[in-house]
């Protein structure tokens, strides 16, 4: 309504010069009173249609209103995508680039991705989902935003890698940089090749595309699109690539390619 009267405040000097008077003696008629609640009116209804027909209904109306969770449960739920799904989906999104780019003998897909992150799991890395399929689910759900996951956390590995000589950065300097124009332009850019290579990408032997463009998130900015930093797998993450057998999954034993290494670790 707000929004209205102001419509409607900017619109009093070309009407009072319209009729010769000033904006004062035009709001000082008893008239205008009626005149101005009815414009406003018009305008207010006007714009509620507009909101109604262009953002309501094409949402789903009533029944998606009535469907929609509250403001808690959409709090808690980007709270867990930010924690976790986002980051793990992320993840996968750069192990299965880092295989496309780097590793050509080993097929690119989302259960190899998965089979490395579960032997980093073993080794103490981080959380994996307890098996591919949950990783699976995991990407119909959160897969749209996994490029924009994927740029922060190229960015923080490269900000935590330090250049020789130079000591490494703290998690605190780290967000302190991140927030910067210039790394917000670069994750930016870094996203959207990502978001562009997965909209295009077909693993071998899938009938899909690895993520689907309409329900991928896109941050239309004018930063232009630029590959991000892909590491290469290390030894281990690629041991686990090359053992796992999409026919064999039974076959697979994460504990013991993490082990295998840990021991060669420590007799070096």
């Amino acid at each position: 309504m707000n929004l209205v009267r102001k419509e409607v405040d900017q619109a009093m000097p070309e009407l009072a010069k319209a009729h010769g008077r000033t904006v004062d003696e035009i709001m000082s008629l008893p008239e205008f009173a009626d005149d101005r609640a009815w414009v406003e009116r018009l305008l207010m209804e006007g714009a509620t249609q507009d909101i109604n027909d262009g953002m309501f209904e094409a949402a789903g109306g009533r029944r998606t209103l009535k469907a929609a969770p509250g403001l808690e449960a959409i709090n808690r739920e980007l709270q867990q995508i930010c924690e976790k799904e986002g980051m793990i989906a992320g993840g996968a999104l750069l192990k299965i680039a880092a295989m496309a780019k780097h590793h050509s003998s080993v097929p690119a897909s989302m259960a190899r991705a998965w089979a490395v992150m579960a032997v980093d799991d073993a080794a103490g890395r981080y959380t994996a989902p307890p098996d591919r399929p949950a990783l699976v689910r995991l990407w119909r759900r959160r897969g749209g935003v996994a490029p924009h996951f994927a740029a922060h956390i190229a960015f923080v590995k490269m900000m935590a890698t330090p250049a020789p000589g130079l000591p490494a950065l703290t998690p605190e300097q780290i967000a302190r940089e991140l927030r910067k124009p210039k790394s917000v332009a670069w994750v930016l850019g870094w996203a959207e090749w990502l978001r562009q290579w997965a909209t295009a990408f077909r693993p071998p032997r899938s009938s899909s595309l690895l993520l689907d463009a309409q329900r991928s998130l896109r941050i239309v900015s004018s930063v232009t699109p630029e590959e991000p930093p892909i590491d290469r797998l290390d030894r281990m993450q690629l041991k686990a690539a090359e053992s796992f057998q999409q026919e064999y999954p039974d076959f697979f034993k994460p504990r013991e390619i993490a082990g295998e290494f840990g021991r060669a670790k420590r007799q070096r």
